[in-house]
Formats: C-alpha cells, structure tokens, sequence
C-alpha cells in the first residue's frame, strides 16, 4: 500500500506540474496584451488630437498678427484725419526739447543771425521743420526755457507769460522781392485765448510783402472773424486796402480749426506805377484757387504813399498754434 500511494503521488505530482505550468503560462501571455491595448489607445489618441489643435492655433494667431501688422505697415491716414486729441501730446515733445533738435529753428534779432539760409523767424521763439510740415511752438514753453524766461521779461502780456511766444510768430524769407508770389496752406491747432487787449478780430493769418520792417510792410490773409483783408502798415500805422466777409457764424472765432485751408497773395508793380496785391483762397483744400481780393495801391492821401521798395516776404499770425505746409515763394514774372 506504501508503495501504491508512492506511485500515485509520482504520477500526479509531474500533472500538478504541467497544469501549474500552464495556467501560469496564460496568465503571461494575456498580461502584455492588455497592458499594450490601455497604453496605445489613451496616449495615442489624445496627444494627436491636442497637436492637431495646437498647430491650429498658432498657424491662426499667426496670420492674425500678420495681418494687423499688413495694416498699420500699409494704413495712410491724410492729414486732415490726424486726431485732434493727439496734438497736445506732440506739442509738448516739441517745445521740452527745442535746443537739441536739429530741424528746430530758433529766432534772431537780425536776418544775418539765422542758421536756416531760407528763413528767418523775426518772433515766436521757435518753428519746427517737420519734413513737409512747418510748425509754430505748440502748446506751452518749459518754465526753465530760456525763450519762456526772455518773452516773460519783453511780452509777459501777449504771450502767456512767455509760456507762448507762437502768439506774435513771424516768419520771414532771407531773400528779398520786388514781386512776389506766395502760396502755403495752414491749419490751425488751436486759438490761445491768452488775457491780452491785443486779441481781437483783426488777429488771423497772414502773408507779407515787401516788408522793410515791423513798422511798414504789405499783409494780405484771413482774420478769426472771417473776413479776408489786404492790409497796409506803413511807419507803424496800418491802413485797410480791401477786405471781404468769407465765413460766417457766431462766436470771436471762425476760421475753421484742424482744417487745411490754402492762402494766396501776389504783390507786384503795375505798368501805372501803382502796386498790385491780389489775395486767392482755397478754402476747402481741393486745389481750386479762387480770388476774393484785388486792390492797387496808389498815391493817396488817406492811405499814404505805395511800398515800391524790395523787401523779405513771409508769414504772421496770432494767437494760435499752427501747421504750414507747401510753402512756396515765387517771382511770378519768372
């Protein structure tokens, strides 16, 4: 019986084995499977949908960004449509640092002095040259400006104190003419209402001629109330010549503002002996000049004797903050 029970425990003990074995064996071979199945499907899917999305994006940002740069790069705003709010920005970037600013013009007492050999500022402290833009000083002078120091010792009234010498610019020509062409369009910025009993109605804008001096000169332009004026100032005394009503409105100022407007005036000597000024408009900025004045001035006892003499030609204005632009001066008989 010992020996049977032997046997029998030999001969299952090697099934025990084989079936162990076996079994083992499945559960091997099926382990790997699954695990490769979980592993394949979740990091395979989701990391190439995400890509796909990612590339998306960025190729759509891209192009966003290129396109908003193809705008500002490629976008021409004229200049009538430069905003308004901007102007007080830039004018107090011109007048901090007038000095150091190549393109800046500065006054000089006589012609001989400027360093600009086209233009001689006689008043207004300074003008910028700004490509194809002249410029008064806009806005207010530093306190520390020496042009601020010296207006506040000669002009404190006209001028804010010397904070705004741009209120008595005067612009002027180094060459002198005995006839002479001038053609600019202008637009005002602003009108500074400086305390003054010097600001009224007869203050606007104006080209000279056959100036000698401060005290005897032609004028020919637009007055803030409107009206177009040809004037004479001879030995200090200022006698009208013409004048014409071309806006209209209420209020003190009525030329209008962030507008370009063209002004034109011709003096010349007449075949009688008598001097010619005529005064042309563009009014809407279109190119189309149309005269409004025309006078001949003449030896009469009210308004004194003609300026027959060569003299520099140029700008004046009043009171404002300007921009002056195709500037051109010409003898108009050659």
């Amino acid at each position: 019986m010992h020996m049977k029970r032997t046997r029998s425990f030999v001969v299952i003990l090697p099934l025990l084995i084989f079936f162990f074995l076996l079994t083992a064996a499945g559960m091997f071979f099926k382990a790997p499977r699954s695990n490769s199945v979980s592993h394949s499907a979740a990091p395979s899917n989701k990391p190439v949908e995400e890509g796909v999305k990612s590339q998306v994006s960025t190729a759509e940002e891209s192009q966003i960004k290129k396109t908003a740069l193809a705008k500002i790069t490629n976008q021409q705003i004229p200049i009538q449509q430069v905003p308004v709010a901007k102007q007080p920005e830039a004018a107090s970037t011109v007048s901090v640092v007038p000095i150091l600013r190549a393109n800046v013009i500065e006054e000089t007492e006589i012609e001989e002095k400027s360093v600009n050999s086209m233009w001689w500022l006689n008043s207004g402290a300074l003008f910028e040259i700004d490509g194809d833009i002249v410029r008064t000083n806009t806005g207010t002078l530093p306190e520390a400006s020496p042009w601020r120091r010296a207006y506040s010792s000669t002009n404190p009234i006209d001028t804010d104190q010397g904070y705004r010498p741009q209120n008595l610019f005067r612009l002027l020509t180094r060459d002198t003419w005995k006839n002479v062409e001038e053609k600019m369009y202008v637009r005002i910025l602003s009108y500074n209402e400086t305390p003054s009993p010097n600001r009224n109605d007869s203050n606007g804008i104006f080209l000279l001629g056959r100036y000698q001096s401060e005290a005897t000169l032609y004028l020919a332009g637009i007055r803030v109330d409107g009206a177009a004026v040809i004037k004479k100032k001879l030995n200090g005394k200022y006698y009208t010549l013409a004048y014409k009503p071309e806006w209209s409105g209420t209020g003190e100022n009525l030329l209008p503002q962030n507008s370009w407007i063209g002004i034109m005036s011709r003096v010349e000597d007449t075949d009688n002996g008598t001097v010619r000024i005529t005064l042309s408009l563009d009014k809407e900025n279109k190119g189309e000049w149309v005269q409004v004045l025309t006078i001949e001035d003449s030896e009469k006892s009210d308004t004194g004797s003609p300026i027959l003499e060569s003299g520099h030609a140029g700008i004046r204005s009043d009171f404002m903050d300007l921009e002056f632009r195709q500037m051109v001066f010409s003898d108009p008989g050659g």
